[in-house]
């Protein structure tokens, strides 16, 4: 399984970065303006929405069209951070 995740600059994210081959993942980073309070998942047949400040909330979607749209909405910002598209899913 070969992961992509976009994270917002950290030390928690660097300290992730630096183990990123030994975790079979690649990872890149948002503009440093991105603010975020939720964290997404997407797995080939649902998406996993989860808010990470208070109350902390998740929201399961299994809708195809809906999977298939966060998809390419993060093929999208992959390839505007010099990612170049692959089968992979967050």
């Amino acid at each position: 399984l070969k992961i992509r995740s976009l994270f917002q600059k950290s030390d928690t994210a660097a300290s992730l970065k630096s183990i990123e081959k030994i975790t079979n993942q690649e990872i890149r980073f948002l503009p440093e303006s991105t603010p975020l309070t939720t964290n997404l998942v997407i797995v080939p047949d649902k998406v996993v929405i989860t808010q990470t400040v208070a109350p902390i909330t998740c929201i399961v979607i299994e809708n195809k069209s809906v999977v298939q749209m966060q998809y390419e909405q993060f093929e999208i910002i992959w390839k505007s951070l010099g990612g170049i598209a692959s089968d992979a899913i967050v």
